[in-house]
């Protein structure tokens, strides 16, 4: 069913071809054959380009398909105008971003490290400043206030720590603190 003027698909379906590209996974891919027939392959997708105006899935058995002539990429509605049958982009998305999220037991650990060190960053200063306060003059009252400012630290603490690991991760946060990025831009040393 090519036909005679190219009709471009949707952005966000280029990127998850992109993506299926980039993860060299076999696909199973629906789309409409020259005779107009419907037609499945399963196959890698080697690239995904551009070539007079049109744009072009290439896969591993090398075959070319035209962008808008696939139908579906495992089972992702890729064209709306062949049918409005199976999941929505958001429903796919939704269950590939789930699976992308299970960490494994060793990356969940490192996270939970990272949020600990994060945790003890205000709660040390918090030990600190309450330590001083208190040894100082210790009374009751000095006591009291000394545990109320380590249990604020605390919670500060696990706020931060909790609002990190949900946005990139602790560990992202931890690299980027401990980045040294202007020793990237030295320039190396002349050979003579």
């Amino acid at each position: 069913m090519k036909t005679k003027t190219y009709t471009p698909i949707d952005c966000n379906m280029y990127d998850i071809l992109l993506a299926k590209a980039t993860l060299r996974a076999n696909c199973n891919i629906k789309y409409y054959s020259k005779n107009g027939d419907t037609a499945q392959i399963k196959a890698r997708i080697i690239d995904v380009y551009t070539k007079a105006n049109e744009e072009f899935m290439l896969l591993d058995n090398g075959q070319v398909i035209r962008l808008d002539e696939i139908e579906s990429v495992d089972e992702v509605l890729i064209n709306k105008s062949f049918t409005e049958s199976g999941p929505t982009l958001k429903e796919k998305t939704t269950n590939i971003e789930a699976k992308e999220n299970k960490m494994s037991f060793f990356d969940y650990a490192v996270e939970v490290i990272g949020w600990l060190e994060i945790v003890l960053s205000p709660l040390l200063a918090g030990l600190v400043i309450a330590a001083l306060f208190y040894f100082s003059n210790p009374t009751t009252l000095r006591l009291v206030i000394a545990i109320a400012v380590i249990l604020i630290s605390l919670i500060i603490g696990i706020v931060i720590a909790t609002k990190i690991w949900k946005k990139k991760g602790t560990m992202h946060f931890m690299s980027r603190i401990m980045a040294t990025p202007e020793l990237d831009d030295i320039p190396a040393p002349k050979k003579q």
